[in-house]
């Protein structure tokens, strides 16, 4: 049997209210006081705390949603039948259980499908249905090994329904993976454009540097022409003032000789008054020329001291 313990409880009838009629609501007071005495006398037995243990069938422990749902089973015969029949009670915890471990294995292959598929991952198709039959066989032997009520018919029958739901859901998730090899290149296109963006934003930076770099060295090009100018104009002023320097020596010398021939000439009483004037007019030329020669040197050591300043 699929119950290791089995107790039964025959309590009185709850009165034709309840049992005759389709009016009754659940009304205590439309119930008969036999039965709801016996009824205090019995819950103390099924829920009291001392009596209260795991259910199982067939060995495996009834879940607390399970047992909710087998009492909804049984809620909903007793609410749309007037005299309920043990077949019919006995047929309900069949096809629930055979409907939970449908659940349990459709469950399981879900799961295992959910994570082979979870990040917006994408699979091969070929891969995709050599696993995914794996983990339908897996769905199969589960339901398969269930120790569930009914016998092989009930087992055979839930096990094509079982069938049909993988099926289904085997066509949402090769949908699914579809969808995310979509999403997949699309990413893939975006990312590529991004790259595509940045090596060129890249190469922009790049060649803003090496145009900068270009026209720094230009500038270093052109600050050594400038200072090469300047060393060459500072050289030529040099040798234009040692020249000049030459130049004031030798009008000095003229000049001392000049002065040397008039005082020789005076001394000899031979000047006339014009020669002496020719000697006045050539010694003033010398002066001038030698002035003119300080003023060239002054004009020299100016221009000089300015390329200094440059």
């Amino acid at each position: 049997t699929l119950f290791e313990d089995i107790t039964f409880c025959l309590m009185p009838e709850p009165g034709k209210k309840v049992s005759k009629t389709k009016r009754f609501q659940g009304t205590v007071d439309d119930i008969e006081p036999d039965f709801l005495r016996e009824l205090k006398a019995l819950l103390p037995s099924l829920l009291g705390p001392k009596k209260m243990s795991a259910k199982t069938i067939d060995g495996t422990r009834v879940k607390g949603k399970e047992f909710v749902d087998d009492f909804s089973v049984y809620f909903k015969n007793f609410k749309e039948n007037d005299s309920i029949q043990a077949q019919t009670l006995v047929q309900s915890m069949i096809e629930n259980g055979q409907r939970k471990s449908l659940e349990t294995s459709l469950a399981t292959y879900v799961r295992s499908m959910d994570a082979l598929l979870a990040s917006d991952t994408y699979i091969e198709e070929d891969q995709l249905a050599e696993i995914s039959k794996t983990y339908y066989n897996s769905a199969i032997e589960l339901h398969a090994s269930s120790k569930t009520m009914g016998g092989a018919e009930a087992q055979e029958r839930y096990q094509g329904l079982l069938k049909d739901a993988l099926d289904q859901e085997l066509e949402k998730y090769k949908a699914r993976n579809l969808k995310n090899k979509e999403t997949k290149e699309k990413l893939n296109q975006a990312e590529k454009l991004r790259a595509e963006e940045e090596e060129a934003k890249v190469q922009a930076q790049r060649e803003a540097v090496e145009a900068q770099m270009r026209q720094q060295q230009a500038e270093e090009q052109r600050l050594e022409e400038e200072k090469a100018r300047i060393q060459a104009e500072q050289e030529a002023i040099e040798a234009n003032m040692k020249q000049q320097e030459v130049e004031k020596c030798r009008i000095e010398e003229e000049r001392l000789r000049m002065e040397a021939e008039q005082e020789k000439l005076l001394l000899q009483g031979k000047l006339d008054e014009a020669a002496k004037q020719a000697l006045e007019d050539q010694r003033k030329r010398i002066e001038l020329e030698r002035d003119m020669a300080e003023a060239n040197a002054q004009r020299e050591a100016s221009e000089r001291a300015r390329i200094e300043q440059e």
